[in-house]
């Protein structure tokens, strides 16, 4: 178990912020925006608009169970998760300062994973290191991390954060990985009021590493191990060699964010971020195998009032893999004589978010939102004969409502229910044969198959809030989703939550 002095802290913030705040407790829980919030996250990321995100501060610390089966798409999501956790956040309002601050801890296990070794495959796609083996993942992760804002000399804001996150997760059966992740991130941003508005600019930054270490137990011979790059394809040359790889990378961004100083008025940002990362075989002497470059934009536009709130979103990325290619080896040396570029991705979304919340009051609210997007991601490989591809296309309707009341003076109720469905309108793949025995081919059609099929999901959740003596309640949430691919996979998943909200 992974174990930091910091985690108090943000017990501590809590704590301020409900001596702070102790006789408004229920109002502030009805109050308190969550999805009327949503259309405008974005452009309230930066933390010198912080103070824009909500307004009144509200703590919660959280103790609580999930349990899926069946959930995932994708085979590097596994079949299934099991997770305890415990976790607290703060957003603390004073006249002079907001302070935001997280910290939770995760222990759980996913079920099922095939054709990856490594943790946040999201993020390290395609160069996986894989085996035909698969299995389940145990792992933890431990978060932490809060944001300060304030002005200075009348009308500037300014305001900054850090945050780290921590993973280690294994597998007990060979292939054996444990993988070691650490991810530091930094932000900030300095805004400008004038006449009733926000102009402001940010930055921010993450630094990312990852060890990928396989072991082998077993004495009646060790599995092949591969290293993927795209679309079902291998390193074949490095097939079967590494036990140990390394990742490390950059994301650099900038953005510039424009709101209303007040909660009433549009909001607009545009951003544009830049992640740089490296795999390298360790035990091959440090050789720099793989290599992603990746700039992404996000453009929002949008109005919120205290009961409306709407946004348009554009959000693209435009992802290059390059191989590193390498000469004959000189003992454990192997020269570099080249470089090209084998992978290509394209990937654009559009959409709108809606939220509005028709019924407002001192003991009761009720938000009801819903989002319509378009999504292209095309991909490409360039490091066979003949090239492979896939493009896919599809839209997604989301909507959901969200009930709050507080029946008494002592006693606040929750209700929510939510459903979503996806429509692809284009699935293509280009130069992959679909006869093949191969496991990383078997894995991506698979995976091809689903993504390019109907999707839908539903879900509801119940919880009660009980405010104790003095500043805090004690609360209970449960919530349980289904989901379905055609043309055979569903799911299903349960949340359990123990709260205390200051």
């Amino acid at each position: 178990m992974m174990n930091d002095k910091r985690f108090p802290l943000t017990l501590i913030m809590a704590a301020v912020a409900a001596m702070a705040n102790a006789s408004t407790l229920p109002q502030r829980i009805v109050e308190y925006d969550t999805v009327i919030a949503a259309p405008s996250a974005t452009t309230l990321a930066n933390p010198a608009l912080s103070p824009l995100r909500q307004p009144v501060s509200l703590s919660q610390v959280s103790a609580g169970f999930n349990k899926s089966k069946h959930m995932q798409s994708l085979s590097w999501e596994g079949t299934g998760d099991t997770d305890g956790f415990f976790s607290a956040r703060t957003y603390l309002r004073t006249s002079k300062a907001t302070i935001t601050g997280h910290s939770s801890y995760t222990n759980g296990k996913t079920t099922g994973v095939e054709g990856c070794e490594v943790t946040d495959a999201s993020l390290l796609y395609p160069y996986f290191t894989a085996d035909e083996t698969g299995g389940d993942f145990r792992r933890e992760t431990y978060s932490f991390g809060g944001s300060y804002a304030s002005s200075f000399a009348g009308n500037w804001r300014w305001g900054a954060g850090l945050a780290y996150t921590a993973i280690q997760s294994y597998r007990k059966i060979d292939p054996r990985p444990k993988n070691t992740v650490g991810r530091l991130s930094f932000n900030a941003g300095l805004g400008y009021d004038f006449l009733g508005h926000t102009i402001a600019i940010g930055l921010d930054a993450m630094k990312y590493k990852q060890s990928n270490d396989i072991m082998f137990v077993s004495e009646l011979g060790e599995s092949k191990i591969y290293h993927s790059t795209g679309l079902g394809s291998h390193y074949a040359r490095f097939a079967g060699m590494s036990k140990s790889a390394h990742y490390s990378g950059w994301q650099r961004g900038i953005s510039l964010n424009f709101a209303r100083s007040s909660e009433n008025g549009a909001f607009a940002s545009a951003s544009f971020n830049r992640l740089t990362l490296d795999k390298t075989l360790t035990d091959l002497n440090n050789l720099p195998l793989n290599s992603i470059g990746e700039n992404s934009y996000k453009i929002q536009g949008g109005w919120r009032t205290r009961h409306v709130s709407l946004s348009a979103n554009l959000d693209a990325s435009h992802r290059t893999g390059k191989d590193n290619i390498f000469g004959d080896p000189a003992g454990n040396v192997y020269p570099q004589i080249a470089t090209y570029p084998t992978f290509l991705r394209h990937n654009t979304q559009v959409g709108i978010l809606a939220a509005v919340r028709p019924l407002m009051g001192p003991s009761r609210r009720l938000d009801v939102w819903t989002n319509v997007a378009f999504s292209h991601t095309s991909d490409k490989y360039t490091g066979s004969l003949p090239a492979r591809g896939s493009l896919l296309e599809y839209f997604s309707l989301a909507a959901g409502a969200e009930w709050v009341s507080a029946i008494s003076s002592s006693f606040i109720i929750h209700a929510a229910a939510d459903a979503a469905l996806t429509a692809p309108v284009t699935g293509r793949l280009d130069g992959i044969d679909g006869n093949s025995d191969f496991f990383l081919d078997k894995i991506f059609l698979r995976d091809f198959t689903y993504a390019s099929h109907h999707s839908s999901a539903a879900g509801i959740s119940a919880g009660a809030d009980w405010l104790l003596p003095r500043f805090c309640t004690l609360g209970l949430r449960v919530a349980y989703h289904h989901s379905s691919h055609t043309p055979s996979l569903s799911g299903n998943r349960i949340e359990t939550a123990i709260n205390i909200i200051f």
